[in-house]
C-alpha cells in the first residue's frame, strides 16, 4: 500500500506538469513532490530490503530538492 501511494503521486505530479506549460511556479512545485516521492519511495524499499543505499540517496535527492526550492524562490522574488 505504501508503494502504491508514491506510485500515484509521481503520476499526478508529471501530469500536472503536462497540463500546464506557462505556470513556472507549479511546474517547479510538482518537480519538488516528484522528488519527495521518489525519497519516499527509496525509503520504503531500503526499509524493506535492509539496505542503507537508499536512504544515502535520499539525503542526495533532498539536497537537490532543497535547491530546487532555492531557484522557486528567486522565481517569485523576481515576477
Amino acid at each position: 500500500m505504501d508503494r502504491i501511494i508514491g506510485e500515484i503521486l509521481i503520476v499526478v505530479c508529471i501530469l500536472t506538469i503536462l497540463n500546464n506549460h506557462r505556470n513556472y511556479i507549479l511546474i517547479i512545485m510538482s518537480l519538488e513532490l516528484i522528488l519527495i516521492s521518489i525519497s519516499y519511495l527509496f525509503i520504503y524499499y531500503s526499509i524493506m530490503y535492509d539496505d542503507i543505499i537508499g536512504i544515502i540517496n535520499t539525503l542526495f535527492i533532498l539536497v537537490i530538492g532543497a535547491a530546487e526550492t532555492a531557484i522557486g524562490l528567486t522565481l517569485l522574488y523576481y515576477m
